[in-house]
């Protein structure tokens, strides 16, 4: 996959983290019929001037596969024309829900596997915000939609937009945090946000948690050095759990951001391949996406699930992305 200067922001736009306004059952998140990864051709020897070819394709977990006629694949400027970037996209962490940006409308979108389609009620493109200055994350069961702004390509802009929350069954926003808050991710339940902010230096991070509402709720400091590992919060609203690394192995951490002290540590088996995301997927279980990315291969994932009742680790799923893809966005992201 060749990826541009220009590019690369956008691939930062369209990562991010989900959760839920309930927790799933696990055979909802095993769903043979849910979304695996959304995926785009890479074209190249197509349209070269394009980043990539044809619709979004959703990859389903039974071998399915549906493609997405009516989602924007490359954004549009201020005039209305194609720009040589990739409009945001999410899957929710149980495979039954994808976010976009509608053709036609431009209007916000969130469509169910099997069609019913929710529209946002507020127009997110506001004030000089175009389709590629806009990350988008779905909560565990894509019951909740966060809207994240982002000013790479304006540094000088007067006005930021705060990210913004919303409740996608109404379509109506729910709150607002604030705009040098890093949106982070929603806990299980959908109830609150996980949020970090770094200092100037970018050497300490604090952890936050928000309603959905925007009110704070807690404060403290980053369990992990390392800023840029995500995070993943669950249903009490004050479990963080995320990845860390000690004689190169991967360590589970669970940190009470209330007490401030670690609950628990778990090592992992050897994974090849990176920590991609983390999320509690029910009131025991987390699920740690990994990605193996081989020169010149379609990317390899794994998913593992972790009980924090027993500290047992299965498996749960593995497979290969399609080959000749320019990008391909996993659940959760």
């Amino acid at each position: 996959m060749r990826i541009t200067a220009t590019f690369l922001a956008a691939l930062a736009l369209i990562a991010h983290t989900p959760l839920a306004v309930h927790a799933q059952p696990a055979d909802r998140l095993n769903d043979a019929s849910a979304i695996r990864y959304a995926w785009l051709d890479g074209c190249y020897a197509k349209v070269r001037s394009a980043p990539a070819c044809g619709d979004w394709i959703l990859y389903l977990r039974d071998g399915g596969r549906e493609r997405l006629r009516d989602a924007y694949v490359r954004p549009l400027d201020a005039k209305g024309k194609p720009l040589n970037a990739i409009t945001p996209l999410a899957v929710s962490d149980d495979g039954r829900r994808v976010a976009y940006f509608r053709k036609g409308d431009r209007r916000l979108v969130v469509r169910e596997l099997g069609g019913k389609v929710h529209v946002i009620r507020d127009e997110v493109l506001v004030r000089g915000y175009l389709m590629r200055d806009v990350a988008v994350t779905l909560s565990q069961d894509g019951t909740r939609l966060a809207v994240d702004y982002d000013d790479e390509y304006d540094h000088d802009r007067k006005e930021k937009r705060p990210t913004e929350i919303y409740d996608v069954a109404t379509g109506t926003r729910l709150g607002t945090i604030p705009w040098n808050f890093l949106f982070s991710g929603f806990s299980l339940d959908g109830d609150e946000v996980l949020a970090k902010w770094e200092d100037d230096e970018y050497d300490t991070s604090d952890v936050f948690v928000f309603t959905v509402q925007g009110r704070q709720l807690l404060h403290a400091k980053s369990p992990v050095k390392d800023l840029v590992l995500p995070y993943g919060l669950a249903a009490d609203g004050r479990s963080a759990a995320t990845i860390d690394y000690e004689d190169g192995r991967e360590i589970l951490k669970i940190h009470d951001l209330v007490t401030k002290k670690s609950v628990m540590n778990i090592r992992m088996p050897r994974t090849e391949g990176a920590v991609d995301s983390i999320a509690w997927t029910g009131p025991t279980k987390i699920t740690v996406h990994f990605v193996l990315q081989p020169e010149g291969k379609p990317a390899r994932i794994q998913v593992r699930e972790i009980d924090t009742a027993t500290k047992k680790i299965r498996t749960s799923d593995s497979y290969t992305v399609a080959a000749g893809g320019f990008l391909y966005v996993t659940r959760g992201r």
